[in-house]
């Protein structure tokens, strides 16, 4: 089932990638992870899908267009978020900035 595939391979970039995407999972996990990273309803899974898709843009170990995100995530989710989350995606996206992921 496609679900399972999915949880096996977040599993696996959770537990044994430090949290990093490859290029090699650019269907299983991250469809799911981006997916997950625009629906701010759950907001911890939203944060965590965003600091995965940032830190493994940062590193080069995967590619995403961050900019989307970071508008997505200014207009419309930031002031929505617990503090101590936005804190942590204010200095996620201050980074990719600065190591110019974002224009």
């Amino acid at each position: 089932m496609e679900a399972d595939r999915h949880f096996h391979e977040l599993q696996q970039v959770l537990h044994r990638q430090n949290g990093y995407l490859s290029d090699g999972q650019a269907f299983y996990p991250a469809e799911t992870v981006e997916l997950a990273a625009y629906n701010q309803q759950d907001a911890v899974a939203y944060t965590v899908c965003l600091l995965i898709l940032i830190q493994s843009t940062v590193m080069q170990t995967y590619w995403a267009d961050l900019s989307s995100y970071w508008q997505e995530y200014w207009k419309n989710n930031r002031e929505a978020l617990p503090p101590n989350l936005m804190k942590e995606l204010d200095a996620a996206f201050a980074l990719a900035r600065e190591k110019g992921e974002l224009d």
